[in-house]
């Protein structure tokens, strides 16, 4: 004769998922051994000011444990904490702490940058001299933030996430001088396994020069094509309606502005440094 061996459990489990806030939801039950179980977690990004974590509640009939972690993203460290307790139906409780902090210096053709490390090829972001006030974004994102900063004191350091790959890094600089012109908003790399690469935001050939062009009767020469030539500088401009026109990354100096194309007729113009980075030379009146 066989025994009846049937045996009955209940299991039952839930999980919640709330994506715009990231945070995560769970909990479980099985009655075998009463095990119960729950957590709530939040998911930590690589921008800066991420916070996340979490904390796991665990309870059956040898053990109850409590734990929770915390991160915290910041521009050139993250930061992690965790603490546990379990309670043992035949022992003393146990309890455990710790802290930790991931920081990392790098240096790319005697330039040094810190920040946040990881394993693989970086970039390195130095400040010229004309931005000795503002920092830099790397890494932007319209909807989640940056990922690194960088200011005159120190070089931003930025992880690449793929090697042999193209990365694109997106770069603002919200509080740079009006008419400043830093370079392009976004670079590409290509990296090897754990090569460095240098990026330096701005230079000498920053500033916006805005006038308005005269004919020698003192009206507006409208709809040209003109260039600016000088201090190594050849740049293409165009006048509006009103004969008002914007010339964008030049540096302070000497200038030939050439209006249609007839050298004979250039004017010369000076641009001096300002505080400003967007200088207005006037009105340029052609002969």
């Amino acid at each position: 004769m066989f025994e009846d061996d049937t045996q009955y459990f209940v299991t039952l489990d839930y999980r919640w998922d709330h994506a715009p806030s990231q945070i995560n939801l769970g909990g479980s039950y099985n009655s075998i051994n009463d095990a119960t179980r729950v957590d709530l977690s939040r998911t930590v990004n690589d921008y800066v000011g991420s916070v996340g974590g979490n904390i796991q509640l665990e309870s059956d009939d040898q053990r109850d444990h409590q734990s929770a972690e915390l991160i915290y993203v910041a521009n050139r460290a993250r930061f992690e904490a965790d603490v546990s307790r379990s309670e043992f139906a035949d022992s003393q409780d146990a309890y455990s702490a710790s802290v930790r902090m991931n920081t990392a210096v790098a240096f790319v053709d005697g330039h040094f940058g810190w920040g946040r490390g990881q394993p693989g090829p970086f970039v390195i972001a130095t400040m010229h001299p004309t931005l000795s006030e503002q920092q830099a974004l790397l890494g932007v994102s319209s909807l989640v933030g940056y990922k690194a900063a960088a200011d005159s004191t120190f070089g931003g350091l930025l992880p690449l996430d793929v090697a042999y790959s193209n990365n694109d890094v997106y770069i603002n600089l919200p509080d740079a001088p009006i008419g400043y012109d830093w370079g392009a908003s976004k670079v590409s790399y290509s990296p090897g396994a754990a090569s460095g690469h240098l990026l330096t935001l701005g230079s000498d050939s920053a500033y916006t020069v805005k006038g308005v062009l005269l004919d020698a009767a003192g009206y507006p020469v409208s709809y040209l094509q003109g260039e600016i030539v000088g201090e190594n500088v050849r740049t293409s401009f165009f006048t509006n309606r009103a004969g008002r026109f914007f010339i964008q990354g030049v540096a302070p100096g000497t200038y030939q502005l050439i209006a249609g194309g007839d050298a004979k007729k250039a004017q010369t113009v000076k641009i001096v440094a300002a505080e400003s980075s967007l200088i207005d030379i006037g009105r340029v009146i052609l002969d």
